[in-house]
């Protein structure tokens, strides 16, 4: 009875010990970008015309099925996901801040707009197929519809919250998007939610990457428009904490983004994480009973 209490006791403490050296909060951030220009494999869906990248979790047709866990907005109404997003809006939505420019009917649309909490500031999102002057430029290679902010001026915030998403232990914890032309004044920020700001690696302590810090990487010039090295596919994949809301930030013109794509994770624990709390539980309750005798 000794050597099993020392053995339940053991395997307590080695328990604890497990989970304190467990990394609480990490984040690994990664790029993809087009290697062969000839090729341009991703279509969006949009009648197999080449277009932007897409997240390496979802199809290059970016039609998914919700029930995997990843949410698409490319703001092409042929994506439009359904349930439980609303049909695909193609002319303005409630937002008098965020426009839909479809002059030739182009079919862009915000599909997942109902869905989401978004607030803009200082310019508003605009949605079009197409460069425009003076106001955005399509990422390279992006022959489908996209979003860009702010529609007019020069200082934009596009607010998105996820709250919808999170119920029932669920979490937000990746984000991946097509990011066109980057420029150095463009930053994001990740907020959790306990309405601060998440940290880890490029994160530091204030939760905002910026434009710089994404161009370093492959050494990209700022407002490039056509250069891999500055039209690259973002992903950010948390491990240890969830995003509730993400902020789209730019000092000028513009932030241009398609292909959204986020995962959405209820958390259960796995069967072996709960047999060794269930052992460390049983090794302190005997632990308990034999200072009791004594």
């Amino acid at each position: 009875m000794k050597n099993l209490t020392k053995l339940l006791t053991s395997l307590s403490v080695a328990m604890a010990v497990g989970l304190a050296m467990a990394p609480a909060h990490a984040l690994v951030i990664t790029f993809d970008k087009h290697t062969d220009l000839s090729s341009n494999k991703a279509t969006d869906g949009v009648g197999g015309v080449a277009a932007g990248l897409t997240s390496k979790f979802v199809p290059s047709t970016n039609i998914v099925n919700p029930a995997t866990g990843y949410f698409i907005e490319t703001f092409d109404q042929k994506t439009a996901l359904g349930s439980p997003f609303p049909g695909p809006l193609t002319t303005n939505v409630a937002d008098p801040l965020i426009n839909i420019n479809n002059p030739s009917g182009d079919g862009c649309s915000f599909n997942s707009y109902a869905s989401l909490g978004v607030t803009t500031t200082g310019g508003g999102l605009g949605i079009r197929k197409g460069s425009i002057g003076g106001y955005a430029a399509s990422p390279a290679f992006d022959n489908t519809c996209f979003g860009f902010s702010p529609t007019f001026g020069q200082v934009g915030t596009l607010k998105i919250d996820y709250s919808n998403f999170l119920f029932g232990g669920n979490s937000v914890n990746y984000l991946g998007f097509y990011l066109g032309s980057i420029d150095t004044y463009n930053s994001l920020k990740f907020i959790g939610t306990d309405g601060l700001a998440l940290q880890g690696g490029l994160l530091g302590t204030d939760g905002i990457i910026t434009g710089a810090e994404l161009l370093s990487v492959f050494s990209g010039s700022s407002g490039n428009q056509t250069s891999p090295n500055s039209n690259l596919y973002v992903n950010f994949d948390f491990t240890g904490q969830s995003f509730q809301t993400v902020e789209f930030r730019t000092t000028g013109i513009a932030f241009e983004i398609d292909n959204i794509v986020v995962r959405v994770d209820q958390t259960v624990p796995e069967p072996e994480t709960l047999a060794l709390i269930g052992f460390g539980l049983l090794g302190l309750a005997a632990t308990r009973r034999r200072k009791n005798k004594a």
